[in-house]
C-alpha cells in the first residue's frame, strides 16, 4: 500500500483558544520545531506546555487530548516507543474522561496510536485499535460512513502484513461498498474505491472480477462530462496488465486506445506518448506480433529524435536489449517443473483467496500474498529456488551468481543460451538457464530497426539486486507484475 504518514502533529487549534498567552507562544514554538524535524528541542517544550496547561485549568482539562498526544509523537519521533504508549494512552484516557467512550475525536487519536503499533511490529495491538476507531465511526454515523476507510486502508495492511490474504480481501471489499452506498452509480467520486478494489483483485489473482470493475469504471469515465480523456489511461493500463496476467485475448487493444487518448487529447506530451508507444510495442513483441512490434519501434524510435538531448534518451531505451519478461506467466511455472523433476502439470492455475473463515480474531495463519522475490536481471520466487538447492545451502544463495551468454534476437528471442561462469549448484544454474530461453526481450534498435545482438548477464540471488529491478520497472510495468504471478501460481502447486 502506498499510504504510510504514519502519525501527525495536531494543529493548535484547541490550544491556541487559551488565554494564557504563555501556551499560545509555547505551541506556536512547538510546531515551528516539529516542521523543521527539531524533536530533541520539542521534547522539554511540550512537557512545559503539559505542566501549564495542567497548572491553570486541572488534570483533566480536554486541552490536555491535543498536547499529550503531540507529546506521543515527539516521542514517537525520538523512537521512545515505551513514552509514546504511555502519552497516547494518556491522550484517550483524558478524552474520553472529558466527552466518552463514543465521541468521534476518538477515531484519530485512535488510528494514530494503532500507526505506532503498526510501525514496532505489534500488530494485535494496532488492530485492536483500528477496530475500536471503526466501531466508533459506526456508532457515530453508521456502518457505511466514510470516517472509517483510514481504520479500514490500516486493518488491511496491517492483515497484509501478516500473511492474512482472506482477511484483508474481506476488508478491500468492504472499502468499496462503503463509497458504493455513499454515492448514486455513475458518480465519479466511485472511481478512486473502483480503483483499489480492481488493484488489490488482479493482485490477488481475482482477474474475472478485476476486469469486470475496470470496465466499469472505463464506463464511468466515458459517461462524464469530459468523455474518454486522459483518466481513462490508467484505466486502459490496467485492463491490458489483467490481460496480459491472465493470459485472455487482446492484451494490445486497450493499450493502443491509450495512444488514441493521447494524440486526440491536443498538446500531447511527447515523453508520455514515447512510453506508451514502447509498451504497446513491448506488449506486441510478447505477443509475437513481430511486424507490428517493429512498426511501433520506429515510430518511438522517429518520436525520440525529435526531442532535446536524443541520443543520450536513446540510448536508454535502444541501445541494449531489455528484459520485457514471459511471453505468458505459464512459462515461469513450467521451467520451474521442468527443473524439479521430468514431468510437470500445464494446466496453469489461478491462485484465489480462501474464503473468509467464520468467526472473527486474531489467529489467521499466514498465506503471504506475495512471496518474497529475489534476484537480478530475472525476478525469481525465494521459496521455489530455495527448494531446488540441498538443504546445506541455503545460506549460501546470496553469495551464488550464473554469468550467461546468449544472444536477443530481432523478434526478441533468446537463443544459444550458455553458463560462461558459476558458482551455484548444477540444479540452480540448470534452472537460470531455462528462465532465459523462456524469456522475451525488447531487441537492441539501430536507426528505428530491430537487429540481433549479442548479451552477457549475471544472474544473482539475493535481495538489493532485486529492489534495483524492482525501481526499473517503468521499462515495462509487467516485468514484475508477471514475475508474481508466477510465484503465486507456483505457490498452489
Amino acid at each position: 500500500m502506498g499510504k504510510k504518514i504514519l502519525l501527525f502533529i495536531f494543529s493548535g487549534v484547541i490550544a491556541l483558544s487559551i488565554s494564557a498567552e504563555s501556551i499560545k507562544d509555547k505551541n506556536i514554538q512547538l510546531h515551528a520545531l516539529c516542521e523543521n524535524g527539531e524533536y530533541a528541542k520539542a521534547l522539554p517544550l511540550i512537557q512545559d506546555i503539559i505542566t501549564d496547561i495542567s497548572s491553570e485549568f486541572g488534570e483533566e482539562s480536554s486541552y490536555l487530548i491535543i498536547s499529550y498526544h503531540n507529546k506521543a509523537v515527539i516521542n514517537r519521533e525520538l523512537q521512545d516507543y515505551i513514552e509514546s504508549k504511555r502519552s497516547f494512552s494518556e491522550s484517550l484516557r483524558i478524552a474520553k474522561g472529558n466527552y466518552g467512550s463514543y465521541h468521534p475525536i476518538l477515531i484519530g487519536l485512535l488510528i494514530d496510536f494503532g500507526a505506532l503499533y503498526y510501525e514496532i511490529g505489534e500488530d494485535k495491538e494496532a488492530i485492536d485499535k483500528f477496530r475500536e476507531a471503526q466501531h466508533i465511526a459506526h456508532r457515530n454515523d453508521g456502518v457505511y460512513t466514510l470516517t472509517q476507510l483510514s481504520a479500514i486502508d490500516w486493518i488491511s495492511d496491517t492483515m497484509q502484513r501478516n500473511g492474512g490474504t482472506a482477511e484483508a480481501d474481506v476488508q478491500e471489499k468492504f472499502y468499496y461498498k462503503i463509497s458504493e452506498n455513499n454515492y448514486p452509480e455513475g458518480d465519479l467520486r466511485i472511481l478512486p474505491a473502483t480503483k483499489r478494489l480492481a488493484v488489490w483483485l488482479k493482485n490477488t489473482g481475482q482477474f474475472d472480477a478485476a476486469m469486470k470493475l475496470n470496465k466499469n469504471a472505463l464506463v464511468m469515465v466515458q459517461n462524464s462530462e469530459e468523455g474518454i480523456g486522459y483518466h481513462a489511461i490508467p484505466i486502459l493500463r490496467e485492463i491490458s496488465s489483467i490481460a496480459y496476467l491472465s493470459g485472455k485475448c487482446c492484451r494490445d487493444k486497450p493499450l493502443e486506445q491509450v495512444i488514441t487518448v493521447m494524440e486526440n487529447g491536443g498538446g500531447v506530451d511527447v515523453e508520455e506518448l514515447i512510453k506508451a508507444t514502447l509498451h504497446l510495442a513491448d506488449m506486441k513483441m510478447l505477443s509475437k506480433e513481430i511486424p507490428e512490434a517493429g512498426r511501433l519501434y520506429k515510430k518511438a524510435w522517429d518520436l525520440r529524435f525529435d526531442t532535446p538531448n536524443a541520443e543520450k534518451s536513446a540510448i536508454e531505451e535502444f541501445g541494449l536489449p531489455i528484459q520485457l519478461g514471459y511471453s505468458n506467466v505459464g512459462d515461469g511455472v513450467i521451467a520451474f517443473m521442468e527443473t524439479r523433476s521430468a514431468r510437470y502439470n500445464q494446466n496453469i492455475r489461478t491462485y484465489y483467496p480462501p474464503k473468509e473463515s467464520q468467526g472473527t480474531g486474531f489467529s489467521f495463519e499466514p498465506t503471504p500474498l506475495r512471496q518474497r522475490m529475489i534476484g537480478a536481471p530475472v525476478l525469481m520466487c525465494f521459496l521455489q529456488v530455495r527448494e531446488i538447492l540441498p538443504y546445506t545451502e541455503y545460506d549460501k544463495l546470496n553469495t551464488y551468481y550464473v554469468d550467461l551468454g546468449f544472444s536477443v534476437k530481432q523478434t526478441g528471442v533468446v537463443s544459444k543460451v550458455e553458463v560462461r561462469d558459476s558458482n551455484a549448484p548444477t540444479k540452480l544454474k540448470r534452472y537460470v538457464k531455462k528462465l532465459f530461453r523462456k524469456m522475451k526481450y525488447r531487441p537492441k534498435i539501430e536507426n528505428g530497426t530491430p537487429v540481433l545482438s549479442e548479451v552477457t548477464v549475471r544472474q544473482t540471488f539475493n535481495d538489493a539486486d532485486t529492489y534495483a529491478v524492482m525501481e526499473d520497472s517503468f521499462v515495462f510495468p509487467e516485468r514484475i507484475t508477471g514475475a508474481e504471478q508466477v510465484c503465486r501460481l507456483l505457490a498452489t502447486y
